[in-house]
């Protein structure tokens, strides 16, 4: 455990805080009065003497009773004024379902932008490299030499009453280069990745967008996955932590990138996001379990829209190959995930290729638009490369924007038509139970949280290992140990 608080940063800012169910917005609904049977006007009724002498109204019609008009140009104004009220008001009607049917969308507006920061990690040296540049030669810059280099982790450190289900977004950029000597000192106290800890009470989606990691857990469940061909595709763990579990993620970095191989001097780049999503309290203590998803493109042409394959995250490119929607759960343009998990969220990466060459002129080739289910009130949108304009307002890279909980789309446009940009879109429906953070648990309150740590420490999540531990070792190791879940 120690080993992992010197590795994990995001753990190494763990916090306590206990929060009340937190308070639901409240937008304002526009209510439509119902359409009962149309009353003839009052004026026709004395007309031809169907008034009851019980019927009293405040129209000034009332005023006057049956068959005391003082002429029958007096009545017939009254008539005609009254048939005149009647109509227009037919005509305001009228206007107003019309606007309803032709009101557009409300957009997802800003609530606050965040820049989180980055810290040197995985080379130390380079983050380091990476933080003076970002001084001298400003944010933007150094963000673009960060993705092409790596060198630094920014744990987004969420508030979960606000961010609600949403716990923690981490974004990694690492490189492992075989001919940095100060990386072969490192590592020997240092692990190149995350060695056993445990978690409880939500959910772990760990997604590769670079190379990779090697995962082996107290189930005895050993899986490699990420963005590199070797994975096959399997770029994605969906871990679900549970009534308990203790996990190891170490970085696949056995073997170079693909621009590498064949040369002495080689590097293998890593990135991902690992995003926390919690649990509603009657999940908390399910039974743990970790799956892999699969990319999987989609068609538009056939049945794989509507029923994509199971276990996968269908990637959907626009028409004109300028944008790439890659679903890891929830739901965009009627195509859903068929990840199962009862937490309503949705995790969705958009790249902007702007410089497609394919492009159709005439086209908004930059723009991307989501609806938003209306229970989905938290929606946070991380900036990951380029910069692009969210409610009128230009995003920097490694930014993160906080949307408004009302509006049902949101529209992302890229703010240059030579540069490429990527973010990811982060939305859910708010679980409203209160909540309790401390290291690797997630639970609804302090107490809960104390009994997570002490079921750890008892074994009940089974027993920590050394990472240098062969398959072997490990195996026998899980079956000498077992979890209580």
């Amino acid at each position: 455990m120690r080993q992992f608080l010197t590795v994990v940063p995001l753990v190494l800012a763990s916090t306590s805080t206990s929060a009340t169910p937190c308070r639901a917005f409240f937008c304002p609904a526009t209510t439509l009065g119902a359409r009962g049977r149309r009353q003839r006007p009052v004026a026709w009724t004395t007309r031809f003497g169907n008034t009851s002498p019980s019927s009293k109204s405040n129209s000034p019609l009332s005023a006057t009773a049956p068959g005391q008009f003082e002429s029958f140009d007096e009545k017939d104004s009254v008539i005609s004024a009254n048939v005149a009220s009647s109509s227009s008001s037919q005509s305001v009607e009228h206007q107003h379902a019309s606007q309803q049917r032709k009101r557009r969308p409300s957009q997802r507006r800003i609530s606050r932008v965040e820049k989180f920061a980055r810290l040197p990690i995985w080379p130390v040296w380079q983050g380091v490299f990476l933080f003076v540049a970002s001084r001298l030669f400003g944010q933007e810059v150094a963000a673009k030499w960060e993705d092409e280099v790596g060198g630094r982790v920014c744990p987004n450190f969420f508030e979960p009453v606000s961010t609600d289900p949403f716990v923690l977004l981490v974004h990694h950029r690492h490189a492992f280069h075989n001919w940095d000597g100060i990386r072969y000192i490192q590592r020997t106290f240092f692990p190149e990745g995350f060695p056993a800890h445990p978690h409880r009470g939500f959910i772990t989606v760990t997604y590769c967008l670079k190379g990779g990691l090697i995962h082996r857990d107290s189930l005895g469940i050993k899986q490699s996955y990420g963005a590199e061909e070797r994975h096959n595709g399997k770029h994605v763990q969906w871990l679900t932590a549970g009534a308990g579990i203790q996990h190891e993620e170490m970085w696949d970095v056995l073997e170079p990138d693909k621009q590498d191989q064949g040369k002495w001097l080689w590097t293998s780049s890593q990135e991902l996001y690992q995003i926390w999503l919690n649990l509603p309290a009657a999940y908390k203590m399910s039974s743990p379990d970790a799956w892999l998803l699969e990319k999987h493109s989609i068609d538009p042409n056939t049945s794989s829209r509507t029923n994509p394959t199971p276990n996968s995250t269908p990637i959907v490119t626009s028409d004109d190959g300028c944008t790439i929607t890659t679903i890891v759960c929830g739901e965009h343009d009627g195509i859903r995930t068929p990840v199962k998990c009862p937490t309503n969220a949705a995790i969705i990466r958009v790249q902007f290729n702007c410089n497609n060459s394919y492009r159709k002129s005439g086209t908004s080739a930059t723009t991307w638009t989501h609806v938003l289910p209306s229970t989905h009130e938290t929606a946070i949108v991380y900036v990951r490369k380029g910069s692009v304009k969210i409610d009128g307002e230009r995003i920097p890279p490694q930014h993160t924007v906080f949307l408004s909980p009302d509006g049902d789309e949101l529209t992302i446009e890229a703010s240059s038509n030579n540069e490429e940009a990527e973010i990811l879109l982060l939305t859910g429906e708010p679980i409203r139970e209160p909540i309790s953070t401390q290291g690797s648990m997630v639970m609804n309150t302090p107490q809960e949280v104390q009994r997570a740590y002490m079921d750890y420490q008892r074994g009940n999540m089974g027993m920590p290992w050394d990472h240098k531990l062969s398959d072997d070792e490990w195996r026998e190791h899980v079956k000498q140990n077992p979890s209580a879940y």
